[in-house]
């Protein structure tokens, strides 16, 4: 996993197409691993379309030329050293889909765990029985509603328009995935009757963790070496979500029970091109409130969101999470535009703003707002994008009152990404990244290659040079990972950084990867870190 220290100071997010129908992949903001995550969840189990076919299109897997009666497959191995880890993580997965049973697996073991299935997921889902949709076993997780109570830190807004509203419909999936937490053990069932949905589901997990004088935590790095102890607990969860749907307008209700009961009351009407959706969330503890609205013409698109959250309590200060959906003691507004006013040209428009919900200390006096003006501009073989974003922070602490130092800070980024299709077999990609605020300046520079001789062989070829000084200039950029996987690096310090990508197709249902990477740093003497490197087979049935 990839560390997520300093990415919140980051000022735009990595573009989702989930709502939208061109799928465009922006490179010019912050990453969200779990964002990509779902998305990659989403490609997989809920598009309706055939999952190799999904495979080819967004993650450059291969079609299999044989059709089984059987179904499909796809099998993947994946062996990864990690330098700052010090050891190997191996690991394997797989589906294998037919007519009448659906199976997911996942094995993974990181450096210094003992066991291959330190983490195991797995499920089986089918629609054979009657009176039932779905019946699924094992490993798995729910989304419904706004994301805040079912499967929540999964959804993240970004500069899209379509990020600000949500899809109802409730839904349970396999958890295939390497993600060692936030999902579920058990059984979950799946209906659709006359303008109904209903989904309900019991789990009883072991979760792995370490006792503290607040209570049981869980881990949450997802490694768990041997020299390390932890204690378990088992956790027992059962949810009924129900969404019911007449001509546009849409009922929601979604509960579950932990300790205590929670639940989610959603409202969504629709008319022409307009949509409004209006969520509540009830807890024992806290309460959560959200409105949406959103807008859609040939040449504009426009969505607004206001958001309150509230902790019932108050004994210890809640962070700003602006970005996340999953925040906590906050009231906020977003306001995304998007306007295509020329075929080459499009817009993007992004703008937040929050506040505490309550003031405890001068701590909490706070305010923070930040916007994000996106430019791209296509041509038939080149594409250029530019994005400007500024972050405003306003925190008072008491130490500020008394030394008069500056209570406020602001970020300012401006990034370019320019990529041109040389020839019909090589693309060139160039990315400029600067942020300053106040005296100081970062600055990253990365230049990308894809070559590909012949159709069962890809290269990719990076290197990134960056000077980030101080963790609130944080630069952060994609770099070409293994099918499946997520792969950016977040810049701090002086130094340099590479990495090479082979990708083959040996036979027409199998595709063989390595990677390797490797970062230098330019401090007071130049030091290399050892090289990271990736293998994964995958074979497409």
């Amino acid at each position: 996993m990839i560390t997520r220290l300093n990415l919140l100071f980051c000022l735009c997010t990595l573009l989702s197409a989930q709502q939208d129908q061109e799928s465009v992949v922006e490179e010019l903001g912050e990453p969200d691993e779990l964002r990509y995550e779902t998305e990659l969840i989403n490609q997989l189990h809920q598009i309706p379309t055939d999952l190799d076919i999904a495979y080819a299109d967004s993650l450059s897997g291969a079609q299999s030329p044989w059709q089984f009666s059987l179904g499909k497959a796809v099998l993947r191995q994946r062996i990864q050293y990690s330098p700052s880890l010090q050891g190997w993580r191996m690991m394997n997965k797989g589906w294998v889909k037919s007519d009448f049973l659906d199976v997911t697996f996942v094995l993974e073991q990181d450096p210094g765990e003992k066991r291959s299935n330190d983490h195991a997921a797995f499920s089986v889902a089918t629609d054979r029985l009657q009176g039932i949709d779905q019946v699924l076993l094992g490993n798995f997780v729910v989304r419904a509603g706004s994301g805040m109570l079912f499967s929540p830190g999964y959804s993240r807004l970004s500069i899209l328009p379509g990020s600000l509203t949500t899809r109802l419909r409730p839904r349970a999936t396999a958890h295939y995935s390497t993600r060692e937490n936030g999902y579920l053990q058990g059984i979950a069932a799946s209906w659709q009757r006359d303008g109904m949905d209903i989904v309900a589901y019991g789990s009883g997990r072991q979760l792995l963790g370490r006792w503290r004088e607040s209570g049981f935590a869980e881990d949450l790095t997802g490694i768990h070496p041997v020299s390390k102890s932890y204690a378990t607990k088992l956790h027992r969860e059962f949810g009924l979500l129900m969404l019911y749907y007449d001509q546009g307008t849409f009922y929601y209700v979604g509960s579950k029970i932990t300790k205590g009961m929670e639940m989610e009351l959603g409202y969504q009407w629709e008319h022409d091109n307009q949509k409004i959706q209006l969520f509540i969330v009830l807890g024992a503890g806290y309460k959560r409130l959200v409105a949406d609205w959103a807008v859609r013409m040939e040449l504009l698109r426009v969505s607004i969101q206001l958001r309150h959250y509230e902790e019932n309590d108050r004994g210890t200060s809640a962070p700003l999470r602006l970005i996340s959906q999953n925040g906590s003691g906050e009231t906020a507004y977003a306001l995304r535009i998007q306007t295509n006013p020329r075929k080459f040209l499009r817009l993007h428009f992004s703008l937040d703003g929050g506040l505490p919900s309550y003031i405890n200390s001068l701590v909490d006096l706070q305010h923070i707002q930040q916007f994000s003006l996106m430019a791209i501009l296509k041509a038939r073989e080149r594409k250029l994008q530019v994005q400007l974003s500024s972050k405003k922070r306003y925190p008072m602490y008491p130490d500020d009152l008394w030394s008069g130092s500056r209570i406020d800070w602001k970020v300012n980024k401006l990034s370019l990404s320019y990529s041109h299709q040389l020839h019909q077999s090589l693309r060139y990609r160039a990315n400029i990244k600067v942020a300053q605020s106040g005296h100081q300046r970062s600055a990253l520079l990365q230049q990308r290659l894809q070559w590909s001789p012949v159709r069962s062989y890809r290269i990719n070829l990076g290197y990134s040079r960056y000077l980030v000084p101080d963790s609130r200039l944080n630069l952060t950029t994609y770099e070409t990972g293994l099918i499946e996987s997520y792969s950016f690096f977040s810049a701090y310090g002086d130094g340099q950084r590479w990495y090479l990508l082979v990708r083959c197709e040996p036979f027409r249902s199998s595709i063989i990867e390595f990677r390797v990477a490797q970062t230098q740093k330019f401090q007071e003497t130049f030091t290399s870190i050892p090289p990271a490197f990736g293998f994964q087979l995958s074979i497409v049935l």
